[in-house]
């Protein structure tokens, strides 16, 4: 019921339910917040996130946040949402650890690296003048 309530944008009601039956809020938060990501509501994403925070301890904020980076890198492709929510994880660990980040992500990582030494390499040979 808390998470049918936080798909429908009532953190208020759904936030004292889950205070009222001390039903766990961080897998309702990560399943709420799931839904709505799939739904690709960006907008709805960001706010509920500001009300999640504060009602859930820094590991559970980092698996919520997760969600829908999940979500909407996985399922919907799209990386630029995906960066924007890295930056509300607060473990530096979930922000770079292999396990936690999608496929696309490694990809991206990979060819970002890549692309950066080899532009390094480039300057560093001019420089040597090689």
């Amino acid at each position: 019921m808390a998470g049918e309530l936080l798909g429908c944008y009532n953190h208020e009601l759904a936030f004292k339910v889950m205070q009222e039956f001390r039903l766990p809020m961080a897998p309702i938060y990560v399943g709420a917040i799931a839904k709505i990501a799939s739904k690709r509501q960006v907008s709805k994403i960001f706010d509920l996130l500001k009300n999640v925070k504060g009602s859930v301890d820094d590991k559970d904020w980092d698996e919520v946040v997760l969600a829908a980076i999940k979500v909407m890198v996985r399922d919907h492709n799209d990386p630029k949402t995906g960066e924007k929510l890295v930056d509300k994880l607060v473990y530096l660990q979930s922000k770079v650890h292999p396990a936690h980040a999608p496929p696309h992500t490694h990809t991206h990582h990979r060819t970002r690296t890549t692309a950066h030494a080899h532009g390094l390499n480039e300057v560093c040979c001019r420089w040597r003048g090689s």
